[in-house]
């Protein structure tokens, strides 16, 4: 099962792969349209709205079992996996990215949120669960990553 952590760490985009024991299961065509194409979650009015600027044209990127959509122009990237999460891989996700840096937990965001501010990079990291689904969100704040979130909450299945 694929850890996201494409953009978060100033790395080439691509999905750090590790093995998770639960939660694994479907494929990448499993997925529903939004899934897999995350471009969708997020429309460009909604984009300036949290923003206060426009973010630009996303620019789609599929890198194994990991989709993501990134503007560029504005520092927001929006990944998500294809492979179904339970609650507890993906609070393996959480944990090893507690391990950098401190998580907060966010209430009422999809089924369990949690943000992140990692020490020495720019960006702040979020993860939410929506049913089995892991979304990650970075941005330039946490309260940007929050909005973002609860704007992408509604386009998911």
């Amino acid at each position: 099962m694929p850890i996201l952590r494409t953009r978060r760490t100033a790395l080439p985009a691509m999905a750090v792969v590790g093995a998770l024991l639960s939660g694994c299961g479907a494929g990448a065509d499993t997925a529903t349209e939004p899934l897999k194409h995350p471009c969708t979650l997020l429309t460009p009015a909604e984009g300036k709205a949290v923003l206060r600027q426009s973010p630009g044209t996303g620019k789609e990127i599929v890198n194994g079992d990991v989709s993501e959509c990134a503007y560029q122009e504005a520092e927001l990237y929006v990944a998500v996996a294809h492979a179904p999460y339970t609650r507890k891989s993906f609070l393996d996700v959480v944990h090893r990215t507690r391990s950098k840096s401190a998580a907060v937990r966010e209430a009422g965001l999809g089924d369990a949120a949690y943000s992140f501010r990692e020490v020495g990079h720019q960006l702040a990291l979020f993860d939410m669960l929506k049913g089995d689904r892991l979304v990650q969100i970075s941005s330039p704040t946490v309260a940007t990553s929050r909005q973002t979130a609860q704007a992408v909450l509604r386009r998911l299945p």
